[in-house]
């Protein structure tokens, strides 16, 4: 017999179907058998919500698994789970009778799916597909890493590599670029709604449920809009940080909302900062250590070519400095 999930003192929500199968030995069960557990509940639920979400995007429940319980949300448990052979994560929308969810939850399901399908981006999450019966449930891909908080926390004391913490500030921008210029705004972007690949390189952006789109190039008062949400009110420490990257991190905690960049701004910065940063770890070969070294006997045009370069960037007319990329180009004299 199915062994039923329990709850626990203190959690927000109760399943009332098995996650376990012991007779069989399989960690996996269908979603309608899942669900049937309700089916003998008599209280009457006012269905009158009718979802208005293309049909397209909606999948068969029957060819949902559900396996272990990997995250929660207020509203929603996360599972992993197969979409038939397909490895996916299941966000199954509480309580798991669709009929018992509130109008509230349902509206905010109903947007989660709207907007979530539409979105095609490297950096947010891949949408599968989405069931509003007989459970209300938002199928993804499953991302094998885990949340941006819990990836810090784990890492603490430590701080990760620049170039690593600049790489992920750069898909969070680049997600939210891409947002904004598909006029939506996320308005909950955190570090757990942020989850990572199983190598731990590359962040996507999830959980739609409070997004919005914009209505006339104007956000409503409820919704707010990005460039005028409040800035935090602690700073971490700008010691150690590039005058690039600390000149970003002030425009973005301007008091003024105005003279806050946009994401595509933030994006051509960071990657801007990010090259420079790889550039400067690549190693000059011996022979361009000649030229730039002060005592060469290299020829004077070489050395007035370098200085030139080297004089050029001293000035700040360019944020990131070119001398190792060219130095590496020009290596290819010395060595072909």
């Amino acid at each position: 017999m199915a062994e039923p999930v329990v709850k626990k003192e203190g959690e927000s929500f109760e399943l009332s179907f098995p996650l376990f199968d012991d007779n069989t030995g399989d960690t996996s069960c269908p979603l309608t058998k899942a669900c049937d557990a309700d089916d003998d509940d008599d209280e009457e639920y006012d269905n009158e919500f009718v979802f208005d979400i293309d049909a397209s995007v909606l999948v068969d429940h029957r060819s949902v698994l559900l396996q272990k319980m990997i995250g929660e949300g207020s509203y929603s448990i996360v599972y992993k789970g197969f979409y038939g052979c397909e490895p996916v994560a299941v966000k199954v929308i509480q309580p798991c009778n669709a009929l018992a969810v509130s109008r509230e939850h349902k509206e905010k399901f109903q947007r989660e799916v709207t907007l979530l399908s539409k979105m095609k981006h490297e950096n947010i999450l891949k949408f599968v597909g989405a069931s509003v019966q007989p459970t209300m449930m938002i199928i993804t891909e499953l991302m094998r890493g885990e949340t941006l908080q819990r990836y810090l926390w784990s890492t603490r004391p430590k701080r990760l590599d620049l170039k690593h913490s600049i790489s992920f500030a750069l898909d969070i921008s680049r997600a939210m670029e891409y947002l904004h210029a598909n006029s939506v705004i996320h308005r909950d972007l955190k570090p757990s709604n942020l989850l990572l690949t199983e190598d731990k390189k590359q962040v996507k952006l999830a959980d739609f449920g409070l997004a919005r789109e914009e209505v006339m190039d104007e956000m409503t008062c409820e919704a707010g809009t990005y460039r005028w949400m409040a800035p935090e009110n602690e700073r971490p420490s700008l010691e150690n940080l590039s005058e690039d990257m600390v000149a970003l991190l002030k425009s973005c905690w301007a008091e003024d909302p105005k003279v806050r960049p946009e994401f595509a701004e933030i994006t051509i910065t960071l990657t801007n900062i990010l090259q420079n940063l790889r550039s400067a770890d690549t190693p000059i070969p011996p022979k361009l250590v000649e030229i730039v070294d002060p005592k060469s006997t290299m020829n004077n045009d070489c050395m007035a070519t370098v200085h030139a370069i080297t004089k050029f960037n001293e000035k700040g007319k360019k944020r990131r400095s070119y001398l190792p990329s060219f130095l590496k180009r020009f290596a290819g004299c010395f060595y072909k």
